[in-house]
């Protein structure tokens, strides 16, 4: 025999949710039930109190555990679509953190190129200025010969 009615040998029955909790009241038990993953309620009947006769499983009895076991399949259901749900949340959430990441990459890639491209740009103009500086002392130079080559003051 149980505790519960050894302790309350008049108590008719009791109300035994999943996680072994006792209540008094099938309302206190389904309340507490709500926060448990198996919901059912399992009714404890005091053997000493209930005539055998009455103990015949109903079809209400058997309605009501089939609806419960209905609604606990569903429940699952609806848990595992929830689970599944959030994995794809998860998933996609992944996929925009990896594309994001590729973009920042190739702007920073864009960016070195780019800048590249600018140092490429300065040293080919500082090469032609130094080209042309050299042409210039080169023509200088010519000019500077060619003169030395010629009299002051030609004779007409």
């Amino acid at each position: 025999m149980s505790k519960i009615f050894e302790q309350h040998p008049k108590l008719v029955e009791y109300f035994k949710t999943s996680d072994g909790t006792a209540f008094f009241t099938e309302s206190d038990a389904k309340n507490h039930a709500k926060g448990l993953e198996n919901k059912a309620v399992l009714s404890v009947k005091n053997p000493k109190l209930v005539d055998v006769a009455h103990e015949e499983v109903t079809q209400d009895d058997t309605t009501d555990a089939e609806n419960q076991a209905k609604a606990d399949a569903a429940a699952k259901v609806a848990e595992a679509d929830a689970k599944a749900d959030a994995a794809a949340i998860v998933a996609e959430a992944d996929v925009k953190a990896d594309a994001a990441a590729k973009v920042a990459e190739a702007d920073v890639k864009a960016e070195a190129a780019a800048k590249v491209a600018e140092a490429d740009a300065k040293a080919d103009a500082t090469a032609k200025v130094a080209e042309a500086d050299a042409k210039a002392d080169a023509t200088a130079k010519v000019a500077e010969a060619e003169s030395k080559d010629k009299p002051l003051n030609p004779k007409k």
